[in-house]
């Protein structure tokens, strides 16, 4: 009897634990799961909570990876191996990343994410180099300066090397 009643009360513990962790931010399964093994309570009670919150729609690795996704393709500028990268290190299974991504970056919006980060980027460095203008700056030296310093700026935000080949030769043909 006295087991019992211990049981109910940690299970209440870890499912209100768990439900602020979610009320928080939105979290996935491995993470809610890491954070309640990470408070010492037993693999059964987790398991359950972990069931107990899929049930009510509160946990649901599906549907968050969708949003980082869109949400990283729309307003965080990021392209999809940082995505994939970012899902993966939360735990999100391989098959429901590549899901999300595509979705995300469906027809050609990874150019078009890709392209408009770079045009922004472009202008920024003009604005600046306009401020402080080098008579004597070797042309050449600074085009390929640009070409390699904006390859690596798209390549850190996850995009393809042929993605970002082809907007290199897109906006550093307008400048």
């Amino acid at each position: 009897m006295r087991n019992e009643g211990l049981a109910a009360d940690l299970g209440r513990r870890a499912r209100s634990y768990a439900l602020r962790l979610l009320e928080m931010q939105d979290r996935t399964a491995k993470e809610l799961e890491g954070k309640l093994r990470g408070k010492g309570f037993p693999e059964d009670i987790i398991i359950g909570v972990l069931a107990e919150m899929r049930s009510y729609g509160y946990l649901d690795d599906e549907k968050l990876a969708a949003r980082v996704a869109d949400d990283g393709a729309e307003s965080r500028g990021l392209g999809p191996l940082r995505i994939r990268v970012e899902l993966a290190r939360r735990g999100v299974a391989r098959e429901i990343i590549e899901d999300a991504v595509s979705r995300a970056f469906g027809g050609d919006k990874e150019n078009e994410v890709a392209l408009g980060l770079a045009q922004a980027w472009v202008g920024r460095r003009r604005l600046a180099h306009d401020a402080d203008v080098d008579a004597d700056a070797d042309v050449g030296a600074a085009d390929a300066d640009t070409r390699r310093r904006l390859y690596g700026f798209l390549a850190r935000r996850g995009f393809s090397s042929d993605v970002i080949g082809r907007v290199l030769d897109k906006v550093l043909g307008q400048v």
